[in-house]
């Protein structure tokens, strides 16, 4: 009995995951787009490969948010979106989604923000003080909502945040690290600032995918 139900969960977890692939690979195509539309005019912004790191991350961050929010929003929507087994489970983690969604809010405007400063040769949108400004709030933000909601979640949950945390300080020690000490020996170009606050943010976009997936949470559901 147990077989034969896996057996037909199979296509649907299939069709789910080819769903969801594709969901993503639409929005994203199209988010991306509409950022190098709306900046083409912006004289050597879109030359800048840092603020290019910067505005791909963010954009990464922000179309999670969204998704996520629009799905604990909508659960039955939702369901189909996010690798959850029903829409009951989202309503039960609703609270806990929502600030995560509300965390990569954050960090896709703080890269935003940095991304689109005016300076350093290239003609931005907003002032540096602004930038730095938004940057500030975004920044002080996150470390509240770290604070005040580290112990949420089970075990876990809370097990694979320590893990993710583990794994991000490796991935940036390893790349960031690596690539410092060869800049010191004039084996490389020094990256810049902003190249960095964006690759801190990406690996450890990278690093939670990673201590999920080796705790199993990234199998189809």
């Amino acid at each position: 009995m147990i077989a034969h139900t896996d057996t037909a969960a199979a296509p649907r977890k299939t069709g789910k995951v080819v769903l969801q692939t594709l969901l993503g690979a639409v929005t994203g195509g199209l988010a991306m787009s509409a950022i190098l539309w709306g900046l083409h005019d912006q004289e050597g912004l879109l030359d800048d490969p840092a603020r290019m790191a910067a505005l791909g991350t963010a954009m990464i961050y922000g179309l999670m948010a969204l998704v996520v929010g629009l799905g604990s929003a909508a659960p039955r929507v939702g369901a189909q979106a996010l690798n959850v087994e029903d829409a009951d489970e989202l309503i039960e983690q609703r609270p806990d989604l929502l600030i995560g969604a509300a965390s990569f809010l954050l960090v896709a405007v703080l890269l935003g923000a940095l991304a689109l400063a005016d300076g350093g040769g290239v003609v931005g949108i907003l002032a540096p003080k602004t930038a730095g400004l938004i940057a500030a709030i975004c920044a002080i933000s996150l470390t509240i909502m770290t604070v005040a909601y580290r112990n949420r979640g089970d075990e876990l949950m809370r097990r694979v945040s320590l893990e993710a945390g583990s794994w991000a300080l490796a991935f940036v020690c390893l790349l960031f690290g690596g690539w410092a000490t060869l800049a010191h020996l004039g084996l490389a170009a020094p990256f810049s600032p902003l190249l960095f606050v964006a690759g801190v943010f990406a690996l450890y976009l990278l690093a939670v995918f990673v201590a999920a997936g080796l705790r199993g949470m990234m199998k189809p559901r």
